[in-house]
């Protein structure tokens, strides 16, 4: 199994022109403006960018995704968030041969004891009544449940059925990874200023995030390829040293110029004070996701899924 990449989309807001409001329109918000929805994969050992994709403002991130998927390699394992759980994402990533592990919420209902013959404790079944009544077999998981750090339960979903293969531990460790997205997303708009765009004109405004994203990459390697591991990346730092080189100007000490981007690393401190915003504009409205419902499977359930296995026999 390859290592894992993790996906998630984010809004890039866009310059209120007649442009910009005409192609990629509003997120339904009142007074909002334009924007951009944009859906990255990002490899989660050096959290470097591996792939891309951007929509007008109520495209959808399962869509996006769908259109990296083939850049993705065999055998690699997907981390996503409760945005990306579904009967058609997950057939997706089953039938391209790659692994998964998604946060399901409450909006997800699931099937237990349904009569596979490899049952044992934590299958879970995904069988929406839609697939039922087509026939379709349903889709056999794995579930697994973990505890944040504030106690908050959360329900994990894989199909990587051998815990053997991966067990219950690497996937929480896994997963707690997957905060990496929200990190390189803010190196996106606040390191290189990308949380909106300059264009007045769509086409261009699509041209520029292109360009920013490419440069977050750019960056990523510059560290990578000096030793910094990935852990350790400091966009802020790196794009600093590589303006100053830019501008011909004199090297900082005499060091040389990989030196120093070997040396461009995050700080290291432990938080004192609390990262919640203490004046106007307060937070927003949190959205908890939820548990989802894992029912016993009813008789009919249980017999048309021994009818759908003797028909693929």
């Amino acid at each position: 199994m390859r290592e894992a990449k993790p996906s998630r989309g984010t809004k890039i807001e866009l310059p209120r022109s007649d442009s910009n409001i005409k192609y990629f329109g509003t997120g339904g918000r009142k007074h909002a403006g334009p924007e951009m929805i944009l859906c990255g994969l990002f490899h989660v050992a050096t959290r470097s960018l591996w792939s891309f994709a951007h929509d007008v403002a109520k495209g959808s991130e399962r869509a996006l995704f769908a259109l990296m998927l083939p850049c993705l390699p065999k055998n690699s394992l997907v981390l996503a968030d409760a945005g990306f759980v579904g009967w058609n994402t997950m057939t997706a990533l089953i039938d391209a041969g790659q692994h998964f592990v998604i946060r399901a919420g409450a909006n997800v209902k699931l099937l237990r004891e349904l009569g596979h013959v490899k049952e044992h404790d934590g299958i879970v079944y995904l069988w929406p009544a839609r697939q039922q009544k087509k026939e379709l077999p349903p889709i056999v998981l794995r579930r697994v449940m973990v505890c944040d750090g504030k106690g908050r339960q959360m329900c994990l979903l894989t199909n990587v059925l051998n815990e053997e293969r991966l067990s219950d531990q690497q996937i929480i460790e896994l997963y707690k990874m997957r905060w990496h997205v929200e990190v390189s997303y803010r190196w996106l708009k606040e390191s290189l200023h990308g949380r909106k765009m300059k264009s007045t004109s769509a086409q261009n405004a699509r041209l520029e995030m292109d360009w920013t994203l490419m440069s977050l990459w750019t960056l990523t390697l510059i560290s990578l390829a000096e030793g910094v591991p990935g852990k350790d990346l400091s966009i802020a730092q790196t794009l600093r040293i590589v303006r100053v080189a830019m501008t011909h100007r004199r090297i900082r000490n005499g060091q040389r110029l990989t030196a120093q981007l070997r040396r461009a690393r995050r700080d290291c401190y432990t938080r004192q004070s609390d990262k919640s915003k203490r004046h106007w504009p307060r937070k927003g409205r949190i959205y908890r996701c939820g548990m989802p419902v894992a029912r016993l499977a009813n008789t009919q359930e249980i017999r048309q899924f021994q009818g759908i296995l003797c028909d693929l026999a």
